[in-house]
C-alpha cells in the first residue's frame, strides 16, 4: 500500500507542467583512495541542518561517488569502509555549484576515526566561474541585503549601462537570468528583476558569470540564482525592523528638500517542522509603508513619493524519505505606489507624476527531486508567475492634460504622466515546465561521468495595450524657455515649462494610435540539454554540454512571428598539474542564446502596440519672443497645446482620430508597415575563457579568469528600397520596416579579466576581494532605460541613403564600459562570548568612469534626393565627438558596519537580540555619474545653421556662447550650457547614508 501511494504521487507529479532551471541545489562528488589505489564500496554519508535525514552513496569500482540534489548548507561528510580509517570532515555546499571532496583512507589495524579540517569555499574552482554569497555574510556587510547586492559582490559583474542595472560579462542588463527558487522573476519587457523575495528569508545567492552549464538557457550575460530558506528540525524565527530616513542621507549640491520621517521596513520569518525529517514549513513576511522626498529632473521641484508594499512567502518541504523530496513554495507581493514618476524620461514638473498605481505579483512553484539509485537522479518542477500594472499612467485622456510634452532640445518631459491610467490593466506573466535526469558512471579507463539531461519549456506571456499617454499624443515643441545657464523657466500659472515653438518643422506631434487591442502573446522557448562533467583522471576534467533552444513566438494578435532554433555548445577543460586540487587551470568555449524579446520594440509589432504617425507643425511661431525675465507674458503649456492642436485638426479628423489634410511625415503602422522579418533569431553570445585557481590551504581560494565574448544576431531595423511600401485602409502609404538580425555590420564585444579571492586570515577575520578589468566596445547599444531591448534604428539598414555609419553610428566604448572595478571587504568578530557577539565590517569599492559623447539630431534630407520613400526620415543622429570622448567621474566609497548581538537561553534555544547600524560612503564623496548630455543643433531651433553631413565638418560654437553669436559666426552645433554637469540630486553617486536595523531571532 505504501509503495502504491508513493507511485501514485510520483505519477501525479509527472502529469504536472514541469519547469526549467529548477530549485537550486548543490552536488558533491569526489574520489576515494587508500593513498595509492582507488577504494570501491566506501560508504559516503552526509548530514546537515538543511537536509531531511541522512543521504548516503557508495563509491564505484574506481573509487568515485556522487551525491546530487543536496540542499545548500554546511555539511558533515563521513567516509567508512571496514579495515580502513573512518574519515570525518565538513564542507560548504553552495546552491547551483559543484563541490568536490576527495578522500584518502589508509588501512587501520584497529578501529580508528580521523577528523579532517573541512573547507568553506564559496568561489568555484571548476571551469564554471561562480560565486556564492550567503545571506549571513550579506547581513553583516554595510550594504543592501537583496540578491542584486549579492550579485554585485561577484567579479565580472559591473553596475551601469542605460539603467544602472547589473551587466554580467559584457551582456546587456536584459540578457541576465534572475531566479528565485528556480523561477524567473524578471519583468517581461525590460527583463530586470522584480522583488519577489524577503531578505531575511533568503539563504544564499549564487552568481554564474562564465563557463555556465548547458542546464541554463535564455541568457547571454549571467545567471543570478537565489535560494530561500526551508524550515528544519528545530524551530527558528526572526523579527527585524529596518530604519531609514531622508534626513539620514547627506545633501548633494542639487538637493532641495529632505523628509524627516523615519521609515520602517518590517521583516518576519518562522520555520520549523511538522514532522521531524519528514515535513518542514517556512513562513515569511515583509511590510513597509514609506514616504520619501524626491526631486524632479533639472527643475529640482520636490515631491513626496509613497510606497505601501507587503510581501509574503510560504514553503513546505516534504521528504518521502531522505532520497525523495517534494517542495512547494508561494511568494506574493501587494504594492500600491503614490506619486510615481516613470524613470524612462527626465520629468520636469509635477503634472508628470502618476498619482496612483498598483503592481501586484505572485509566484507559485512545485519541485520534486528523487534519488533512484547511487547513479541515477531525477528532478521536476512547475512554476507560474503573475505581474500586473493597475491604474498606471496619466489619469487624464483629453488633448490638453493627457498629452505628454517633450522638447526637441533635450527630450525632457512635462505636462502629463506617461502611459494611460484609465486604460485596461497590463499583465506580464510566465509559466515554466522542466524535467531533468542525472546519471553517474565511472570506469578505470574512461574515468567518471556526471551526465545531466533534460527538457525545459518557458512561456513568456504578456497582455497589454501600450498606450503611450492618456491622449495617445506626445507633442514636441522646439525647446523650453531657459536662462543663459540652461535652467528651465517655469510659468507662474501652471508651474510648468514654457514651450517655444517655431513653425519651420522643428516642432512636431507623435500620435500613438492603438489600432488593435491585445489578445495576449505567448513567446515560448522549448529546450533540450545534455551536459557531461567528465573526470578522466586526477589531472584532467572536462565539461561537454549541448543545448537546443527552439522559439515559438506568437505576438499579441496571435500570429506566429518567431520560429527559429539554435544549438549551443558548452565546452570546458580543467587541468590539475599535481592531481591534488591545489592549482587548477581552466579553459572553455561556449555559446549562450537569449530568448526572443517578445516586446513591442522587437518581435511583437502588432496588436497592443501603437502605430506611430508623425506630423510636423508648420503653423505660426509661438512664444519665440519670450524672455526668461517675464515668463508670465508667455503662453503657458496648456495654451500652447490648445493652439497647436487647433492648427493640427483645422481640417477635421478621420475615423481613427487622425487629423485630415496633414501629411504624415514619419512613422509606421503596427503590424502593417512595422513587421518582424521571417526567421528572426535570438541573439547569442560566443564565449572564450581561460582561467586558474589556487587554493590557499584550507583558509581560502583565489581565482583568475579571462573572458572574451562576441555578441551576434543583434536586433536591427531594416527600411530600404527593397522592403517595399504598404497603404492602410485610410489611404496612408508607409514604408515597410522589418525587425531583422544584423548580418554583420553592427558590433558589440567584451573583454574582461577578473580576480576573486576569499581568505580566513584568522578564526575571527574573514576577507573578500574582487577586481574586474573590462572593455565593452562596438557600435550597438540595443536597449533603453524605459523600453528594454530594441532594434537598432541607427544601423546601416535603416534608410541608408540618409546617413553614414561613420557619423550616425560610430564604433567606440559602449555605455556601461567600466574599465576598472574593485572591491575589498572584511568582517572581524571582535567579541564572541556566551552572551555577546560584536563584529565590525568594512568595505571599500572603486568604479572607474563610464563613457559618453556629444551627439544630436540633424537634418540630412535636404541633401538627399528622395529615391522613392513614402516617409523618409525627418532627422538622423550625428556624433560630433567619438562615443567615448568624455567619461564620468571615477568613484569610490568606503562603507562601515557594526553588528552587536546579545544572546540568552529561552524558548528551547538561544534567543538573540541584535542591532546592525551601518554607514555607506563614509567620506561623502560626490562624484558625478550621470552628467547632462544636451547638444543643440538646427533641430533644436533656428539659432544654428544647417550643414551637409556628407561633405561638411560641422562647426562647433563654444559652450556658453549666446545663440545669436553662434548663428552670426556660421556655427552648426553647441554643447548645452550644462553639458557634462549634474542637473539633479540623483546625478551624483549615493552620498553618505546612515541605516540601522534591529530585532530578535532564535
Amino acid at each position: 500500500m505504501k509503495r502504491f501511494a508513493i507511485l501514485t504521487l510520483l505519477m501525479g507529479l509527472a502529469a504536472l507542467p514541469l519547469f526549467g532551471q529548477a530549485n537550486p541545489t548543490g552536488t558533491l562528488s569526489g574520489h576515494v583512495t587508500d593513498g595509492t589505489n582507488s577504494l570501491p564500496n566506501v560508504t559516503v554519508s552526509v548530514t546537515s541542518e538543511n537536509l531531511q535525514g541522512t543521504r548516503t552513496a557508495t563509491t564505484t569500482v574506481t573509487g568515485d561517488y556522487i551525491l546530487a540534489f543536496l540542499p545548500a548548507g554546511d555539511y558533515r561528510v563521513r567516509f567508512e569502509l571496514a579495515g580502513f580509517q573512518t574519515l570525518d570532515t565538513t564542507i560548504k555546499i553552495s546552491a547551483a555549484q559543484i563541490s568536490r571532496l576527495d578522500a584518502t583512507m589508509p588501512e587501520a589495524k584497529v578501529a580508528e576515526e580521523v577528523t579532517v579540517t573541512g573547507t568553506y569555499e564559496t568561489i568555484s574552482s571548476s571551469a564554471q566561474s561562480a560565486t556564492t554569497v550567503t545571506q549571513d555574510l550579506l547581513n553583516k556587510l554595510p550594504s543592501a541585503r537583496n540578491p542584486v547586492a549579492a550579485a554585485a559582490l561577484t567579479a565580472g559583474v559591473t553596475q551601469g549601462g542605460v539603467n544602472n542595472y547589473l551587466l554580467i560579462s559584457g551582456g546587456q542588463q536584459y540578457e541576465n537570468l534572475y531566479l528565485v527558487n528556480g523561477v524567473a522573476i524578471q519583468d517581461n519587457v525590460r527583463n530586470t528583476p522584480n522583488a519577489l523575495y524577503i531578505e531575511d528569508a533568503v539563504q544564499e545567492t549564487t552568481t554564474q558569470t562564465s563557463g555556465i552549464s548547458a542546464e541554463y538557457g535564455r541568457f547571454a550575460g549571467g545567471v543570478v540564482n537565489t535560494l530561500t530558506k526551508s524550515g528544519g528540525n528545530e524551530f527558528h524565527a526572526s523579527l527585524r525592523d529596518n530604519l531609514s530616513s531622508d534626513k539620514w542621507v547627506t545633501e548633494t549640491p542639487k538637493t532641495t528638500s529632505r523628509n524627516d520621517k523615519i521609515n520602517s521596513v518590517y521583516e518576519a520569518t518562522f520555520g520549523g517542522y511538522i514532522f521531524k525529517d519528514r515535513l518542514w514549513f517556512f513562513l515569511a513576511g515583509r511590510s513597509y509603508k514609506t514616504s520619501q522626498d524626491r526631486q524632479l529632473y533639472s527643475t529640482n521641484i520636490p515631491y513626496t513619493y509613497g510606497d505601501d508594499q507587503k510581501r509574503y512567502e510560504a514553503k513546505l518541504t516534504f521528504a518521502i524519505n531522505p532520497n525523495h523530496r517534494l517542495l512547494a513554495s508561494y511568494l506574493k507581493v501587494d504594492e500600491t505606489e503614490t506619486n510615481y514618476v516613470f524613470t524612462g524620461v527626465n520629468n520636469l514638473d509635477p503634472s508628470t507624476i502618476d498619482p496612483f498605481r498598483d503592481t501586484p505579483q505572485d509566484l507559485k512553484a512545485v519541485n520534486y527531486t528523487g534519488v533512484l539509485s547511487d547513479a541515477f537522479f531525477v528532478e521536476a518542477q512547475w512554476s507560474q508567475r503573475h505581474f500586473s500594472f493597475v491604474g498606471s499612467g496619466s489619469p487624464y485622456s483629453d488633448l490638453i492634460k493627457g498629452t505628454v510634452v517633450r522638447d526637441n532640445a533635450h527630450g525632457w518631459a512635462s505636462n502629463s504622466a506617461y502611459f494611460c491610467g484609465t486604460c485596461p490593466d497590463k499583465t506580464r506573466d510566465n509559466e515554466d515546465w522542466f524535467l531533468k535526469g542525472s546519471w553517474f558512471a565511472s570506469s578505470s579507463s574512461l574515468g567518471s561521468h556526471d551526465v545531466v539531461f533534460g527538457y525545459d519549456s518557458f512561456d513568456d506571456m504578456r497582455r497589454e495595450d501600450n498606450n503611450q499617454s492618456g491622449s495617445n499624443y506626445v507633442y514636441w515643441p522646439t525647446e523650453y524657455l531657459s536662462t543663459s545657464t540652461g535652467a528651465i523657466v517655469l510659468d507662474p500659472v501652471l508651474g510648468q515649462p514654457v514651450p517655444i515653438v517655431y513653425g519651420d518643422g522643428s516642432s512636431d506631434f507623435t500620435y500613438w494610435a492603438l489600432l488593435s487591442p491585445s489578445i495576449g502573446s505567448h513567446f515560448k522557448t522549448n529546450s533540450l540539454f545534455v551536459n557531461d562533467r567528465w573526470r578522466l583522471n586526477t589531472h584532467f576534467s572536462f565539461n561537454i554540454g549541448l543545448r537546443y533552444d527552439k522559439n515559438d513566438g506568437k505576438d499579441q494578435s496571435g500570429a506566429t512571428v518567431a520560429k527559429d532554433s539554435r544549438v549551443s555548445p558548452r565546452l570546458g577543460i580543467t587541468y590539475d598539474p599535481r592531481g591534488d586540487g591545489d592549482w587548477l587551470f581552466n579553459a572553455g568555449y561556449g555559446q549562450y542564446v537569449t530568448a526572443i524579446a517578445g516586446t513591442g520594440n522587437v518581435a511583437d509589432q502588432s496588436a497592443g502596440n501603437p502605430s506611430q504617425f508623425g506630423y510636423l507643425y508648420l503653423g505660426e511661431d509661438l512664444n519665440t519672443d519670450c524672455t526668461p525675465d517675464d515668463p508670465g507674458a508667455c503662453l503657458n503649456e496648456h495654451e500652447i497645446l490648445d493652439k497647436v492642436f487647433t492648427w493640427l485638426y483645422a481640417n477635421g479628423q478621420d475615423a481613427a482620430g487622425r487629423p485630415l489634410g496633414r501629411d504624415v511625415d514619419y512613422g509606421y503602422v503596427a503590424g502593417l508597415s512595422s513587421l518582424v522579418a521571417p526567421g528572426l533569431k535570438s541573439p547569442y553570445a560566443e564565449e572564450i575563457t581561460v582561467g586558474a585557481t589556487k587554493r590557499l590551504g584550507t583558509r581560502g581560494l583565489v581565482r583568475l579568469d579571462y573572458v572574451k565574448r562576441t555578441f551576434k544576431d543583434l536586433y536591427a531595423y531594416q527600411a530600404d528600397l527593397s522592403t517595399g511600401q504598404v497603404t492602410d485602409d485610410l489611404g496612408v502609404t508607409s514604408d515597410i520596416r522589418y525587425v531583422i538580425n544584423d548580418p554583420g555590420k553592427l558590433e558589440r564585444k567584451y573583454d574582461g579579466v577578473s580576480i576573486s579571492a576569499s581568505y580566513q586570515l584568522l578564526a575571527s577575520l574573514n576577507l573578500g576581494f574582487n577586481y574586474t578589468w573590462s572593455h565593452r566596445y562596438g557600435n550597438y547599444v540595443g536597449e533603453s532605460s524605459g523600453a528594454g531591448p530594441y532594434a537598432n534604428s541607427s544601423g546601416p539598414y535603416y534608410y541608408p541613403e540618409y546617413s553614414e555609419q561613420r557619423w550616425t553610428n560610430p564604433k567606440g566604448d559602449l555605455p556601461g564600459d567600466q574599465r576598472n572595478l574593485g572591491r575589498i571587504y572584511g568582517v572581524w568578530d571582535i567579541l564572541n562570548t556566551k552572551h555577546n557577539l560584536l563584529s565590525v565590517s568594512l568595505m571599500w569599492s572603486y568604479w572607474s568612469g563610464t563613457p559618453y559623447g556629444a551627439s544630436g539630431n540633424i537634418y540630412s534630407y535636404p541633401y538627399v534626393t528622395n529615391p522613392g520613400y513614402a516617409t523618409r526620415p525627418t532627422t538622423v543622429t550625428y556624433w560630433f565627438t567619438s562615443r567615448d570622448a568624455y567619461h564620468t567621474d571615477n568613484l569610490n566609497s568606503t562603507d562601515l558596519g557594526l553588528n552587536y548581538s546579545f544572546r540568552f537561553p529561552g524558548l528551547g534555544s538561544n534567543v538573540e537580540l541584535f542591532i546592525h547600524p551601518y554607514v555607506t560612503n563614509v567620506f561623502n564623496n560626490m562624484g558625478v555619474d550621470t552628467p547632462n548630455q544636451t547638444v543643440y543643433t538646427r533641430y533644436n531651433g533656428s539659432s544654428w545653421l544647417l550643414f551637409n553631413p556628407f561633405t561638411t565638418t560641422p562647426k562647433e560654437c563654444p559652450q556658453g556662447t549666446a545663440a545669436a553669436t553662434c548663428k552670426a559666426a556660421g556655427d552648426n552645433w553647441q554643447k548645452g550650457p550644462s553639458f557634462g554637469q549634474p542637473l539633479s540630486a540623483t546625478d551624483y553617486q549615493n552620498p553618505r547614508t546612515y541605516m540601522v536595523s534591529f530585532g530578535v531571532r532564535f
